[in-house]
């Protein structure tokens, strides 16, 4: 089942023919002051609730073309992985696991709207990402893509992640506390990475997951040239000038041998 919010942030089912199903019956028993304490005690609480959310996901009235808002409406952490592909070339020994932190602010929902910060950049490039475990058996054979004004831009497979995600959860679990609502984005390979800019659509769409869009607006309307993007045999070949060389810090976590 995909859990989610619709309209004025009440919680959905949403089903595979774009309709949604209100389920605030279901959970009417939990703490909801705010969107995201509703989610935490919808997944705290799924062993029991699962059963009669699936039961009213079938029963209840459709909602035909509902406003979706953000499944996830602000996590408590953001954690980002940072060059966390193979980009087709396995490198030994492996590299670290790289994560940075986002502001749980940055999260907006489908189809609203990116600002660009009015600060001059490099570049603002697109990266399509996965994190989800319902219903997905084998997170790491989904084929990914992000397409831009209609146009196909990445295309690749989570099979070419450098660290699977149960190893992120596992490592960064040693670090910090994960807590139910935090969000782990997997990282993503890079060939063909393109621009963004003033007046574009970006969709993310995850085999298995679906389709996400989003519009981009810079008030600064700032330029750049949206047919070229990465090159992904470039990306190979720095890839290919770390073998053999020796990497820094402590990871990858070995866990610890039993006996």
């Amino acid at each position: 089942m995909k859990i989610g919010f619709y309209d004025e942030f009440k919680p959905c089912v949403l089903k595979d023919d774009g309709s949604a199903v209100d389920i605030s019956s279901a959970v009417s028993s939990l703490p909801n002051a705010t969107p995201q304490l509703l989610l935490e005690g919808i997944i705290n609480n799924w062993d029991s609730l699962k059963g009669p959310i699936a039961a009213l996901a079938q029963s209840g009235p459709s909602i035909a073309s509902p406003r979706l808002r953000a499944p996830v409406p602000r996590p408590g952490k953001v954690i980002m992985g940072e060059g966390n592909y193979q980009e087709g070339v396995p490198v030994s020994p492996p590299r670290p696991l790289r994560t940075f932190f986002k502001s749980p602010d940055a999260v907006i929902g489908p189809d609203e709207t990116v600002v660009f910060p009015k600060f001059k950049p490099v570049i603002f490039n697109h990266e399509a990402e996965i994190a989800t475990a319902d219903e997905i058996p084998d997170p790491q054979n989904l084929q990914v893509k992000y397409i831009c004004n209609g146009v196909v831009r990445q295309n690749y497979n989570t099979s070419d992640a450098d660290h699977p995600i149960r190893f992120m959860i596992s490592t960064i679990s040693h670090v910090m506390t994960l807590k139910p609502g935090d969000v782990i984005m997997a990282g993503t390979n890079h060939g063909n990475l393109g621009p963004l800019q003033d007046g574009d659509y970006g969709e993310v769409e995850i085999e298995k997951i679906g389709k996400s869009g989003h519009h981009v607006r810079d008030d600064l309307k700032r330029k750049w040239d949206a047919n070229v993007w990465r090159d992904p045999a470039l990306n190979a070949a720095n890839r290919q000038k770390l073998q053999g060389t020796p990497t820094t810090g402590s990871w990858p976590i070995v866990p610890p041998q039993k006996g």
